[in-house]
C-alpha cells in the first residue's frame, strides 16, 4: 500500500485520482459535438506591445540581480548569470528605444484630438517618470557589467587586491540595482488567503440559552405591560380588545414593503387575514436562522425564511390589506417530536437541537428521564388586529381584537426516496483500485497524475445505464421527488383564526411595529487604498434593505477631461489605453443609485473591497476583494437560496440601465442559483440538514494593466471573474452522523469551484470547460502529465522548492499548512486559452470547509472577454439558467408547480450516482479522522452530475452562428444593451444583411400564484441572414440591420427594424425606435453611448 494512501491521505489523493480523470474526459463537450456546433473559437491572442515585452525584461533582471547577489556572497560562480545580465541589457536598450516611440505615439494622438492641457501634463510626468527609472536601470545595468570585466581583469593579473574592491563595488552596485528593482517592479496584485477563516464553511455561531424572563430582555425596547391577575386566557383577551393598533401597525418599515409583488398577492387572497394566514404557513418553509436576514419581498422569493422573515412578509401581507400587525419576541417550549419535524426531519433529538442552535437561534433541550424531550428557544411571531369577534375571523370588516398568528412554525409529511444503492450496486472497490492502478504515483512526494480517463468514462457511463435502466423498467414514472424523497408542509385549511398559539409561551420579551435595530443582519462596504490613512468611502445597509438589488462598484472618469479622453480612445476602436493618462472615481451604486463615493484615483492602480457583516448571531466578520481602479464589480449576495423564481424575475424586469452591472448581477444570481439546487440534491442523498447563512461573491469586468516600474503603462478589458469569498452553511445529519459532514463539504466545495467557471461558459455561449476554476486547472494539469502534490505539514519542506509557482502563491501555501490545512497544486502554471496561471485547492482535513483558488488570489473562476478599453456588455442567458433550476428541483419544493420526470432527456439520471458510489466505497476506504465517505467516490460522483448538467446545458446551446440572447417582449428592448459586435468580430461576420430575433417558447415551468402557467423562453437568439437573405421571416419579431466594419462601425451602433411578413401596415422595414440615426456608407445605425455606464 503506497503511503498516499494511508490513513487520512489516501481518500483525499483519491480525489485527485478519480477527480481529475472524469474530468479528462470532459463529459460537457461530447453532448455539445453530439448535438450542436461548438460556439465560435476565441480570437488568438496578439503579439505583445513594447511596453509589455520591457515590464516582463524588468522582471527577469529584478531575478538575476537577487540570484547574483546570493551567489557573489557565497563566492559561487557568477559568470553564465552576468552574461545573462548582458543578453537583457541589450534587450532593454532596444525595448527602451520602443517604448520611447509609444510615448512619442500617445502625445501625437492627444496633440491631435486636442484634448485639454490637464492630460498631456500627465503625461509629460508620466515620461519623466519612466526616463528618470530607465536612465536608472540602464546605468545599474551598464556599471554591474563594467565592474564585473574590472574585476575578473583583475583576477586575470592576478590583482587579487583589486579584485577584492572590486567585488566589494560589484556587491554595492548589485545592491542598489535590486533595491531599485524591488521598490519599482513589483508583483502583480495577489489576494491573501486567510486560512483560519476559508470562504467554504460553517459558521462560528455564538450559541447561548433561552431567556427564560422578560427582564433579562435588556437590549430591546420596554415591552407593552398589563397588570392583570386573572386566567391568562382572560388576560390575552382583555389586552387584545383594549391595545390599539398605531399607524405604525401599518406602515411600511425596511423589512415590510409594500411591492407591486406583495400587493397582487394580498389581492389574489382577497385581503382576508384568514387567507393570508393560510398561505404564508402552506407556502414558506421555515429555517433556523437568527435575526432579519431577507425582509417580506425577498422571502416572498426564497420562501425558505426564518421567524422574523416570515413575520416580515405575513405582516406585509396584512398591513397592504389595511389589517394592523406587529411583531412579538417571546421564548417557546416545543415538544421535541415537534420540533424535529419542524426543522427537517430529524431522527435523533440532539441533532435537532444542534442544528437549531448552529443557525444562531437561542435555544436548548429541555431533558427529562436521561432524554431529550423538549427544546426551548427564543422566537418571533406576529399579532394582526383581525375582526374576531363575533366570527373569529372567517368575517372581516373592521378590527377589533390582536390575534397572535405564527405562519413559520408548521409540520410536514415526509416520503421516502428509491434506495437506488441496494437496487443496483456498484463495485466501489474495483474502480478505485483500477483508478490508482492506472495513475502514475509518486509515494515519496507524494503526487499523481497520468490517470487512465477511459477507464473512468467507461464504469461510470455503465453504471448511469444501469441506474436509469432500473429506473425505466421499475420507476418509469418517477419524478424527482420520487427518487429524492419529498418533504411536504401539512396544510392549514382553517377558515378562521385561533386565540392561542400551536405551542406553550413561556415568556413574551415585547411588542414591536418594526424589528428591532438590534437583530438586522448588515453589512458595511468599505474601499480603501491604504489601509493606515483608512477607507476612501464607507457605507452600511442592512441585508433586508439590499435584499434582491443589484450592488455595484465601478468607476466613471473623474473629469470632463478623462471622459473626452476615454471617447477618443472608444471612437478609435482601441483595445487599450494609457493607464497613466486616466483618473477614474470609484461609486457604490445600488440599484443604479449612487450611494457612496470616493476620491479619484489612477486607472489600474490597487484598492481593496472590504465588507463586513453584522450577524446578531455571530458578530462581525470580514471578507475582502482586491480591486483595481477600473475594474466594474457586482456584489451578489445570497440571504438564504437563489430560486428559479427569483432569477426569472430578475430577467423579466429588463432593466438594462447599468448593462455591465446587470450582466455581472444575473452571473452571480445564477451561480448562486444553481449552486444552491445542487446543494439541496447532495444533501438530501446525503440526509444532512443545509442552512445557508448569508453568503457573497463578487463578479468583476476586470481591467488589466501593464506596468513600467510599477506605474500602470497600458489597460484594458479582456476578462471576467468571480470571486466567492463568503459560501457559509450550517450543516448537520439529520440521524445523528457527524463524520458525514465532510463528506457533504467536499462535494459542495468541489462543484462550486467547477462552476465558477462553467457558469461563464453557459451565460456567454462559450464552449463548456473553456471558462477557469481550480478544479479545472487541476484537470488540465492530469491530462498534461504534470505532477499535482498533496502537500501537509509534514512534506512541505520539500514540495515548496520544487513548485515552479509565484513566491505569492507559495506564501498562501506556508500560511494554509502553518494553520493545519493541506493543499492539492500542480508542479507548474498552466496554459488554457489566453490564460496563464495556477489552481489549487485548499482544505480542512477534518471539517471539508475549503477554499479553491486561481492565481492572483481569486477564489473562483475566470472567462476570456474581447480586449477593449471599457467592459463591454454580453447579455446571459440566465433562462438556460432558470431551466435547468425549475427541471431538477420542481418537485423539491412543492410550491414550484408541476413535477419533472426523473429521466426527461436523461438529464437527472447521473445525479443519483452518488450514493451508490458512496455506498459501495465507504467500507473498503473509511475516512477515520472525521469523514467516513471516501473521497475519491464523492468525487465521481460530482463529475457524474456535471455530467448531467452539462448534458443539459448543451442541449439548449444554439447553434455556433447563433448569439445566445434572451426573449424579449419589446423589441425595443434591445437599445437598451450594446449589440455584440465583437462576438461577431470573432465569429469571422463581415457584412449582413440583418440579424433575425428568433423565440423559443418551453413547456409551462411551474405555475403562478393565480394558477396560469409561467412559461420559460429559453435560447432566443439573434441569426444572421445569408447572403441571398434566407431565413423564416414568419418566425421572428424584429430584426436588426447591421454592417460591421472594424474600420467604420462604432460599437453599440444598430438600429431595429420589423420585418414585412409580421407588419398589418406597409411600409416594409418600418424604425421601431423612432430616434434619430446615423449614415454610416448608407447604412442607417442608432448610437449608443458606451462609457460610461
Amino acid at each position: 500500500m503506497h503511503p498516499l494512501f494511508e490513513r487520512r491521505l489516501r481518500p483525499i489523493a483519491t480525489v485527485i485520482l478519480v477527480f481529475f480523470s472524469w474530468f479528462c474526459i470532459e463529459p460537457w463537450n461530447f453532448a455539445v459535438a453530439a448535438q450542436t456546433p461548438a460556439p465560435p473559437a476565441k480570437v488568438s491572442s496578439r503579439e505583445k506591445g513594447p511596453s509589455e515585452k520591457l515590464e516582463e525584461t524588468l522582471h527577469k533582471i529584478k531575478s538575476l540581480t537577487q540570484a547574483l547577489d546570493q551567489d557573489l556572497a557565497a563566492d559561487q560562480e557568477i559568470q553564465p548569470r552576468i552574461d545573462q545580465l548582458a543578453e537583457q541589457q541589450k534587450n532593454v536598450a532596444a525595448l527602451d528605444a520602443a517604448v520611447l516611440d509609444e510615448f512619442t505615439e500617445t502625445e501625437a494622438f492627444l496633440k491631435a484630438k486636442h484634448l485639454p492641457a490637464e492630460i498631456l501634463d500627465r503625461h509629460a510626468k508620466a515620461l519623466a517618470e519612466y526616463q528618470q527609472n530607465i536612465q536608472t536601470l540602464r546605468k545599474n545595468l551598464d556599471d554591474t557589467v563594467r565592474i564585473h570585466g574590472e574585476r575578473k581583469r583583475a583576477k586575470g593579473r592576478g590583482d587579487l587586491k583589486g579584485a577584492d574592491q572590486k567585488k566589494g563595488e560589484l556587491r554595492a552596485k548589485l545592491k542598489a540595482a535590486k533595491s531599485h528593482l524591488e521598490e519599482k517592479v513589483k508583483e502583480r496584485p495577489h489576494q491573501k488567503l486567510d486560512p483560519n477563516n476559508l470562504p467554504h464553511r460553517m459558521p462560528k455561531v455564538k450559541e447561548r440559552a433561552p431567556r427564560l424572563k422578560k427582564e433579562e430582555f435588556t437590549e430591546f425596547q420596554k415591552p407593552i405591560q398589563l397588570a392583570f391577575n386573572g386566567d391568562p386566557s382572560t388576560l390575552m383577551l382583555v389586552q387584545s380588545t383594549q391595545d390599539l393598533p398605531t399607524p405604525a401597525d401599518l406602515a411600511e418599515t425596511i423589512e415590510v414593503q409594500f411591492t407591486p409583488e406583495i400587493q397582487d398577492l394580498a389581492a389574489q387572497l382577497e385581503h382576508h387575514p384568514v387567507k393570508i394566514y393560510n398561505w404564508v404557513h402552506n407556502n414558506i418553509d421555515y429555517v433556523p436562522t437568527y435575526g432579519s436576514i431577507q425582509g417580506a419581498q425577498m422571502c416572498l422569493m426564497t420562501k425558505q425564511c426564518n421567524d422574523i422573515d416570515t413575520a416580515s412578509l405575513l405582516i406585509a401581507l396584512l398591513r397592504t390589506s389595511g389589517i394592523s400587525a406587529r411583531y412579538v419576541y417571546g421564548t417557546i417550549v416545543l415538544p421535541i417530536d415537534k420540533a424535529m419535524n419542524w426543522v427537517g426531519g430529524f431522527t435523533d433529538a440532539k441533532s435537532a437541537v444542534t442544528f437549531i442552535t448552529s443557525g444562531g437561534v437561542p435555544a436548548a433541550g429541555g431533558i427529562s428521564g436521561g432524554k431529550i424531550t423538549e427544546v426551548r428557544l427564543e422566537h418571533v411571531w406576529v399579532e394582526a388586529y383581525a375582526d374576531y369577534i363575533p366570527s373569529r375571523g372567517a368575517v372581516h370588516k373592521q378590527g377589533d381584537t390582536w390575534v397572535p398568528l405564527d405562519a413559520s412554525f408548521k409540520q410536514h409529511l415526509f416520503t421516502p426516496g428509491v434506495k437506488l444503492q441496494t437496487a443496483v450496486s456498484f463495485d466501489g472497490p474495483a474502480f478505485l483500485d483500477q483508478v490508482q492502478a492506472t495513475a502514475t504515483i509518486d509515494p515519496n512526494t507524494p503526487s499523481v497524475t497520468g490517470v487512465d480517463a477511459a477507464y473512468v468514462q467507461a464504469s461510470l457511463t455503465d453504471y448511469q445505464n444501469q441506474i436509469q435502466s432500473y429506473l425505466t423498467a421499475n420507476h418509469p414514472n418517477a419524478t424527482v421527488g420520487d427518487v429524492l424523497g419529498t418533504r411536504t408542509i401539512k396544510e392549514g385549511k382553517s377558515n378562521i383564526l385561533q386565540l392561542t398559539l400551536p405551542y406553550k409561551t413561556l415568556v413574551t420579551a415585547g411588542r414591536y411595529s418594526q424589528v428591532p435595530d438590534t437583530l438586522r443582519h448588515k453589512i458595511t462596504f468599505e474601499l480603501s487604498t491604504d489601509a493606515f490613512f483608512g477607507p476612501d468611502f464607507s457605507y452600511t445597509a442592512s441585508l433586508p434593505a439590499l435584499a434582491g438589488k443589484r450592488i455595484t462598484l465601478s468607476y466613471d472618469p473623474a473629469t470632463s477631461s478623462d471622459q473626452d479622453l476615454i471617447n477618443q480612445y472608444i471612437d478609435q476602436l482601441a483595445t487599450s489605453i494609457p493607464a497613466y493618462l486616466v483618473h477614474l472615481q470609484p461609486k457604490l451604486k445600488i440599484n443604479g443609485e449612487v450611494v457612496s463615493s470616493g476620491p479619484s484615483i489612477g486607472m489600474g492602480l490597487t484598492q481593496t473591497l472590504t465588507l463586513t457583516f453584522t450577524s446578531p448571531s455571530i458578530g462581525q466578520d470580514m471578507v475582502s476583494h482586491l480591486i483595481l481602479a477600473g475594474d466594474y464589480s457586482a456584489v451578489g449576495l445570497n440571504l438564504g437560496q437563489v430560486t428559479a423564481d427569483l432569477l426569472q424575475k430578475r430577467i423579466d424586469l429588463n432593466d438594462f440601465s447599468e448593462p455591465v452591472g446587470e450582466m455581472l448581477h444575473q452571473t452571480l444570481l445564477s451561480y448562486w442559483g444553481e449552486l444552491d439546487a445542487f446543494n439541496k440534491i447532495i444533501s438530501s442523498q446525503s440526509h444532512v440538514a443545509v442552512i445557508r447563512h448569508p453568503s457573497e461573491g463578487l463578479a468583476a469586468a476586470k481591467v488589466t494593466p501593464t506596468y513600467l516600474f510599477g506605474v500602470p503603462n497600458k489597460a484594458s478589458y479582456k476578462s471576467r471573474t468571480l470571486d466567492i469569498a463568503r459560501d457559509l452553511q450550517t450543516v448537520i445529519h439529520q440521524r445523528g452522523d457527524g463524520e458525514k459532514i465532510f463528506s457533504y463539504f467536499t462535494q459542495a466545495g468541489i462543484y462550486s469551484s467547477a462552476l465558477e467557471g462553467l457558469i461563464f461558459d453557459q451565460l456567454f455561449g462559450r464552449n463548456l470547460g473553456d471558462g477557469i476554476s481550480a478544479v479545472r486547472i487541476l484537470e488540465l494539469a492530469n491530462g498534461r502529465g504534470v505532477p499535482i502534490y498533496l502537500v501537509n505539514a509534514s512534506n512541505i519542506g520539500g514540495i515548496l522548492p520544487l513548485l515552479e509557482i509565484s513566491n505569492e502563491v507559495k506564501s498562501n501555501i506556508q500560511n494554509a499548512v502553518g494553520a493545519g490545512k493541506v493543499i492539492q497544486i500542480p508542479k507548474r502554471e498552466i496554459t488554457h486559452g489566453g490564460w496563464r496561471g495556477v489552481g489549487y485547492v485548499v482544505q480542512d482535513p477534518t471539517s471539508g470547509a475549503g477554499a479553491y483558488l486561481i492565481s492572483g488570489g481569486l477564489l473562483g473562476g475566470s472567462d476570456e472577454t474581447a480586449e477593449t478599453v471599457f467592459p463591454l456588455p454580453e447579455i446571459p442567458a440566465s433562462p438556460v439558467v432558470v431551466y435547468l433550476l425549475i427541471g431538477i428541483l420542481a418537485t423539491l419544493a412543492t410550491a414550484a408547480g408541476a413535477p419533472t420526470l426523473i429521466i426527461a432527456g436523461g438529464v437527472i439520471v447521473g445525479i443519483f450516482l452518488t450514493p451508490s458510489i458512496a455506498e459501495a466505497t465507504t467500507a473498503t476506504y473509511p475516512n477515520t479522522q472525521g469523514g467516513s465517505l471516501n473521497q475519491g467516490a464523492i468525487i465521481a460522483i460530482i463529475l457524474a452530475i456535471i455530467k448531467g448538467i452539462s448534458d443539459s446545458i448543451s442541449r439548449t446551446r444554439p447553434p455556433e452562428d447563433w448569439i445566445v440572447l434572451r426573449h424579449y417582449t419589446k423589441p425595443e428592448s434591445l437599445l437598451k444593451i450594446f449589440t455584440p459586435v465583437f462576438g461577431l468580430l470573432q465569429a469571422g461576420v463581415g457584412e449582413s444583411r440583418g440579424i433575425f430575433l428568433t423565440e423559443l417558447k418551453l413547456h409551462p415551468a411551474g405555475f403562478r400564484p393565480d394558477g396560469t402557467p409561467n412559461y420559460v423562453y429559453i435560447a432566443t437568439a439573434l441569426q444572421l441572414f445569408d447572403k441571398l437573405g434566407n431565413i423564416e421571416v414568419e418566425r421572428g419579431q424584429a430584426f436588426i440591420e447591421l454592417r460591421i466594419n472594424r474600420a467604420e462601425f462604432p460599437p453599440g451602433s444598430f438600429s431595429i427594424l420589423k420585418p414585412c411578413a409580421l407588419q398589418e401596415v406597409q411600409p416594409c422595414n418600418e424604425w421601431l425606435y423612432p430616434f434619430s440615426t446615423l449614415e454610416i456608407n448608407s447604412s442607417r445605425v442608432k448610437r449608443i453611448d458606451s462609457f460610461p455606464y
